[in-house]
């Protein structure tokens, strides 16, 4: 056998993945075929792995295994080494296996997601909806039990109790302060969550902070990806988001089946903090586009034209963007109670700047 695990729970290749189909199932039940499936590839292709690794003959020359350089980004600090990357490979998958084999999913393993605002309240719905069974939590509780209400799943009194014997949690709250207590805090997420699991953060948060979290949760056990995600509210509604991750391979094979609930696009970028370093290019773009459409229809109001008409003339050209085509009928409207707050992009550009200043010597490093 390829895990030692697997000799001490008496199964061979055979009985682990029958082990792992059958707690699949519990969880997901008739309607998550198609996660179970997506679960069981994932597992099977990280069990390959081990065996590509473990069946090689080692010469002399190569009794220690190459680490390969981390590759984080320049202006993070590097995560603390580990004991090498084919141990590491092969102690992710270890827990894989024994998180499926103990059992543990008979009665407590959900899929908690952390944060029920604009984007997590469609997202979390989305997973309930594609079969996972979803425990929820929220600062307001009436908001969770609004969602229990609206989508079924549970809801929780912490974070901690949420993340308790769970295999995948997500998170989606305000800042870096509000991922610290959620996750960090004595009552939070990393508290209770078993070793083995994953926890996935998709707040815009400082990259700062997602290598204190992978740090954090990697001392524990536990697996982190940052993965914020774009596409505002219609996107989380419509299951249409796009995230940006950063974080282990491993890791992220393991959870792309699940995010894709609600995702329509995800790419791995590098590590941990690539993710939000990504979105942080990403909000660059969308405050600058947004500004121009501002000052350009003030211009075109200014100057006595008829600026909607204007508007699906320039569309059609260079000028079109998807600001243009999904917000001009509001922004010419004067309706701003809908989608991303003027204040959340205050701190997400602030995050920006604070990062671009602390590296301003190196700018070409940027």
């Amino acid at each position: 056998a390829a895990s030692p695990l697997m000799q001490q729970a008496g199964l061979d290749e055979a009985g682990l993945f029958d082990a792992i189909d059958k707690q699949l199932r519990h969880k997901f039940g008739s309607k998550g075929e198609r996660i179970v499936q997506d679960n069981l590839r994932v597992v099977r292709r990280g069990f390959e792995e081990i065996h590509e690794i473990t069946d090689k003959p080692l010469d002399a020359a190569s009794q220690e295994p190459q680490r390969k350089p981390a590759g984080l980004p320049v202006m993070l600090k590097r995560l603390p080494e580990g004991s090498g990357g084919i141990s590491d490979v092969h102690r992710f998958w270890e827990q894989t296996g024994s998180f499926y084999i103990s059992g543990q999913g008979n009665e407590n393993l959900a899929d908690p997601f952390i944060g029920l605002g604009v984007m997590g309240f469609p997202m979390a719905g989305h997973l309930q909806r594609a079969g996972h069974r979803v425990r929820v939590y929220n600062r307001t509780a009436a908001k969770a039990n609004r969602w229990v209400e609206q989508y079924g799943g549970e809801s929780a009194a912490t974070p901690a109790a949420a993340a308790d014997g769970a295999a995948l949690v997500a998170v989606c709250v305000g800042n870096d302060d509000d991922v610290r207590e959620v996750v960090l805090g004595a009552e939070g997420a990393l508290s209770s969550a078993p070793e083995g699991s994953v926890i996935v953060d998709h707040t815009t948060a400082s990259a700062e902070l997602a290598v204190e979290l992978a740090s954090a949760a990697a001392a524990r056990g536990v697996a982190f990806l940052d993965a914020p995600v774009s596409g505002g509210q219609a996107g989380a509604e419509n299951g249409a988001l796009t995230v940006m991750a950063g974080g282990d391979d491993a890791t992220f094979e393991r959870v792309e089946p699940v995010l894709l609930a609600y995702a329509r696009c995800i790419r791995l970028l590098g590590p941990a903090g690539s993710g939000q370093l990504a979105k942080m290019v990403n909000q660059i773009c969308i405050a600058g586009i947004v500004q121009g459409l501002a000052e350009a229809f003030q211009f075109s109001e200014q100057a006595g034209l008829d600026t909607e008409a204007v508007v699906e003339v320039i569309s059609q050209g260079a000028a079109q963007s998807w600001q243009m085509d999904n917000r001009y009928k509001t922004m010419l409207a004067g309706e701003y109670e809908h989608g991303f707050a003027v204040d959340w992009m205050r701190k997400d550009l602030g995050m920006v700047l604070a990062l671009s200043l602390i590296h301003i010597s190196e700018p070409t490093r940027l």
